[in-house]
């Protein structure tokens, strides 16, 4: 056999370092650190600088400006009774990032993730190869991990995923290490010192030669996770359950008869024994922290055990489908290779082979406990976050599939659903926010999203008196007197309503109203002003004897970003009748939300079993050619991360277009002395009055001299007139030339774009948007901006 694994690991590792960090200085620019992100980074910076966990001076502007945009940033904390404020996640991040951050601040945490990012996909090639003995198939694989959404975008996201994504893949290597039941195992022999160069070679090169040192790999990988996430959990009890099975099967239950010696079991017990002292001593330290030991401490004290109904089992059920298939978070959606892997998965589940039902519990596992205790919600995170630390174990599902594939299918398979997953990976990394708060699919492909799936979660809300006319008749119900106009019920900011199809069930009552009598009327607004919902109640439309009925209204919300721009519903009393108000519910509409993705399932499983069932039963391992993972490629590789290391490092230039500069004022018309053809065009005869006619996001610089090109056309005006004015905001301290004017005689009136530079120094790293406005003294276009660094 080759020893193919062992010499491209490194390779396959180098390559993909060398992409992540070229890509570093674009994320670190213009991926905005949003979410949790911001406050990872403050406890990174309390144990680098303050080596302590009290964040209750680190939300200091000047702490946090070089890389977040603005002041004010709220606080993630909880606040212990002498004062101490400590962070409402776990501390495993900021704990690993912190070394990076004490070397090289904010931005050598990027670089550092990236160097993870590339120790886990050479881990992922090797998992591959363990499964199937065939280097081309593991590479498959590889590739698909490696450069896929949403673990791609994860790389470069102050998140847990990456490093518990690696966790789960030692562990899952060292379990699958165990599945030939013939191979070397440390009996009742003692173990030599030889076996830790044995183990080391074996764990490099892919090998499923068991060594008892594969249990404290297992052990520490898993032990980590719950200092990464509470939410890492269910899956670390998984496999820590999965390989105490294993060792009672194939240590202990042999040998009970035999009175085994202690050495027998001493490796497994060492390591899977580091899991429960790791978990005891996360409890003290949230004991010690937030005066409570449960592992959710640091969110929200304790987590409830679910309530076993058919409410429970609707949410589990949204769950399950929405982290797959939701329009808008759905890892199939965004990914839709992984369908590929998991048809991998469920073939090699058909083998009942060991690596299988170890890589299937594995996602089971975190797919199953998030739909359970959460159901499905969209956070402001991209894509399925909370499935990112278990998608490589499906790399090896794919390279299963790949090395059994049999006739075009497979082949053809995996290219369609390729093609989508890249392009989705493309387009966010170009612009994070369509992962975010945009709309990959809806602003591309509008014509297809009626017939996505679109799950959302349910919402209740009981009406209170705040702002309204009404008096308080219980904790969830609300009256309203006759004789009085105005506002009975409102909620001006609804919080997790995500883009889908919903019902809106009301329950209200109105007594002594005629019947012809408008009595009330109900009002939703999506965030962006949208109506979506103005309803006119009658006195008909109520019983007779003035008790409660239950409205329903269905509703389209079109709107992607629930946070900045949250919907709003209300309901107003016309003052003929008395109103009685209880609870509200808006659940997602039936058909979108439970009967779409169940069709769509239907039919990824009938085309998942036709092409499962071509499956070789003999495949091929293909040995690779003898120059590959030879010296001379890994030292060209190295060379070329190396460089593209060093070159990351140099200050690049930023051309933005006219799509993102557009703002308020003016519009984006056909220009063919463009640079792209097209141009935002302000004219004083059109009506467009002064303002900001471009403008940039908030993106980050490092410091230095830099130059601001502005590419300007401008229209017949007086020499002296003042086309327009720049502006430079700074997050952190003010550039050195913030305003300048433009002048009409620096631009003339030919029909040609000309060049107006600004130039500035930059005195530290902070967020900069580049703002021109238009003075209305004449016509006036342009079609870039570019900020380039003056060497």
């Amino acid at each position: 056999m080759t020893a193919a694994p062992t010499r491209l690991a490194l390779p396959l590792g180098l390559i993909a370092f060398a992409v992540y960090v070229a890509l570093v200085p674009w994320t670190s620019r213009v991926w905005l650190r949003t979410g949790d992100e911001p406050h990872y980074l403050i406890a990174a910076h309390s144990i680098a600088y303050d080596n302590d966990l009290d964040l209750r001076n680190n939300y200091d502007p000047n702490v946090y400006l070089g890389w977040y945009t603005t002041p004010g940033l709220a606080h993630q904390t909880r606040t212990r009774a002498d004062g101490a404020e400590f962070l409402v996640h776990t501390y495993g991040l900021p704990f690993l990032i912190a070394p990076a951050y004490r070397l090289w601040g904010a931005p050598g945490v990027p670089y550092f993730l990236a160097a993870l990012g590339a120790l886990l996909a050479a881990n992922v090639y090797l998992l591959g190869y363990q499964a199937t003995r065939d280097w081309r198939a593991s590479l498959v694989g590889w590739f698909v991990v490696a450069f896929s959404p949403p673990l791609l975008w994860y790389v470069f996201l102050i998140y847990p995923e990456m490093a518990g994504a690696l966790c789960v893949t030692f562990a899952v290597r060292a379990l699958i290490n165990s599945e030939d039941p013939t191979a070397k195992t440390p009996g009742h022999e003692e173990i030599q010192k030889s076996d830790l160069a044995t183990f080391v070679s074996s764990w490099l090169s892919g090998s499923n030669e068991r060594s008892g040192l594969d249990y404290l790999v297992i052990g520490l990988a898993l032990a980590a996770l719950p200092w990464l996430s509470a939410r890492f959990i269910p899956v670390m009890l998984t496999l820590a359950a999965l390989a105490a099975w294993k060792t009672w099967r194939d240590l202990v239950a042999p040998r009970i008869t035999r009175h085994p010696t202690r050495s027998t079991l001493f490796w497994p017990l060492a390591g899977l024994g580091l899991i429960p002292l790791s978990f005891m001593a996360f409890s003290l330290l949230n004991a010690a922290l937030y005066g409570n030991p449960a592992p959710t401490a640091s969110y929200a004290g304790t987590i409830d055990q679910p309530t076993i109904n058919w409410e429970t089992l609707i949410q589990l059920l949204r769950g399950l489908l929405g982290w797959l298939m939701d329009q808008q978070r759905g890892l199939l959606v965004i990914a839709p290779i992984y369908f590929v892997a998991l048809v991998g998965v469920g073939r090699w589940l058909w083998e009942r082979a060991w690596g299988a039902l170890v890589a299937a519990a594995t996602f089971g596992a975190a797919l199953f406990s998030i739909s359970l205790f959460g159901g499905f919600w969209i956070g402001v995170e991209p894509a399925a976050r909370y499935l990112v630390f278990v998608l490589p174990p499906l790399g090896a599902g794919m390279a299963y599939a790949w090395a059994h594939r049999r006739g075009p299918w497979l082949t053809g398979l995996t290219v369609v659903a390729l093609i989508p997953t890249l392009w989705a990976s493309v387009e966010v990394i170009k612009d994070p926010l369509l992962a975010q708060t945009h709309d990959l699919i809806g602003e591309t492909f509008p014509q297809i999203v009626p017939y996505l799936p679109s799950l959302g979660r349910n919402i209740y809300i009981d009406p209170t008196t705040d702002g309204t006319i009404s008096r308080q008749i219980d904790s969830s119900t609300v009256s309203v007197p006759a004789g009085k106009a105005g506002v009975a019920f409102r909620d001006d900011a609804i919080a997790d309503f995500s883009f889908g199809w919903y019902e809106i069930r009301l329950s209200l009552g109105a007594a002594g109203a005629a019947p012809d009598e408008p009595v009330a009327r109900v009002l939703f607004q999506a965030g962006d002003n949208t109506r979506l919902l103005q309803a006119i109640l009658v006195g008909r439309d109520f019983p007779a004897d003035g008790t409660p009925r239950t409205f329903t209204f269905r509703i389209h919300n079109p709107v992607y970003n629930q946070w900045e721009q949250p919907p709003g519903m209300w309901v107003f009393t016309t003052g003929k009748a008395q109103l009685t108000l209880g609870r509200i519910w808006i659940v997602p509409e039936a058909f979108h939300s439970l009967v779409l993705p169940a069709l769509w399932l239907m039919g990824l499983a009938f085309v998942g079993i036709a092409v499962a069932s071509q499956r070789s039963p003999s495949p091929t391992n293909h040995a690779e050619p003898g120059w590959m993972g030879a010296w001379p490629m890994n030292v060209g590789l190295t060379a070329i991360a190396v460089a593209v290391l060093i070159w990351s490092l140099q200050p690049l230039p930023r051309t933005y277009s006219v799509e993102e500069l557009r703002h308020f004022v003016g519009r984006v018309s056909p220009d063919a002395g463009a640079t792209a053809g097209e141009a935002l065009i302000a004219r004083p005869d059109a009506a467009d009055v002064a303002g900001v006619l471009a403008s940039t996001r908030a993106q980050f610089y490092s410091p230095g001299r830099y130059v601001w090109r502005l590419r300007l056309k401008a229209g017949a005006a007086s020499p002296e007139a003042i086309l327009a004015t720049t502006r430079i905001y700074a997050g952190r301290q003010p550039v050195s030339k913030e305003t300048a004017t433009v002048l009409a005689e620096t631009v003339p009136a030919d029909g040609r774009y000309h060049a107006i530079d600004v130039e500035f120094d930059n005195p530290s790293e902070q967020a900069l948007v580049f703002e021109l406005n238009y003075t209305a003294a004449g016509s006036l276009s342009t079609d870039q901006f570019t900020v380039t660094a003056r060497k």
